[in-house]
């Protein structure tokens, strides 16, 4: 008994973080499997910290962390059926943005993961 409760737990520790974070990324309209989009004109968000957009951003992208998307997006009056790409470090922060939005409306949005990904599919310079 004690050798399976063991094994239960080992199971659990490994496969609850990567349950965890694929939840986070998972999107099905991201950067690799959304032919068709053009990217080059789509309003870019860049959802990190202050201290990682002032080291390095896309260019011509918006900053609007993510912890306050939804008062940001009516700051900079975002429309909600216009495309939006979305960035961080990993794609986490940028998917965690996405789904408030979506729930607020937004029906056009893009994760493309980080900003050295939506550098490479919007053609875009990176400026630091």
């Amino acid at each position: 008994m004690k050798k399976n409760l063991l094994l239960g737990l080992l199971w659990l520790c490994v496969q609850w973080p990567a349950a965890a974070f694929s939840a986070d990324t998972n999107t099905d309209k991201n950067a690799d499997n959304s032919p068709g989009i053009d990217w080059s004109t789509m309003t870019i968000i860049d959802v990190r910290s202050a201290a990682e957009w002032q080291q390095s951003h896309l260019e011509g992208a918006l900053w609007i962390p993510w912890e306050t998307i939804e008062a940001g997006v009516v700051t900079h009056q975002l429309d909600k059926n216009r495309p939006l790409g979305f960035y961080c470090a990993a794609g986490v922060r940028a998917a965690r943005a996405i789904r408030r939005l979506e729930q607020l409306g937004y029906s056009q949005t893009y994760n493309l993961i980080n900003v050295y990904t939506a550098s490479k599919v919007t053609g875009r310079a990176i400026l630091k």
